[in-house]
């Protein structure tokens, strides 16, 4: 399993994690979703305010791919 983090690219706050067979299938569900504006960004792996600065955020979405 691979998880795909979706974040708020204005406040790097994590807003979603989508859970997927591999990483085709999670950016497909993250395209399809938070792709079409520059609002969103994606990692596979946060630092939660470390290197990548994404911090954890509140009421976040979990989808399955």
């Amino acid at each position: 399993m691979t998880t795909l983090y979706i974040y708020n690219t204005e406040d790097m706050t994590l807003v979603a994690r989508i859970e997927g067979e591999n990483n085709e299938a999670c950016e497909a569900v993250a395209a399809g979703q938070y792709g079409d504006t520059d609002c969103f960004g994606w990692t596979y792996s946060p630092a939660f305010g470390a290197v990548d600065g994404v911090k954890p955020g509140e009421n976040v979405v979990d989808i399955e791919a």
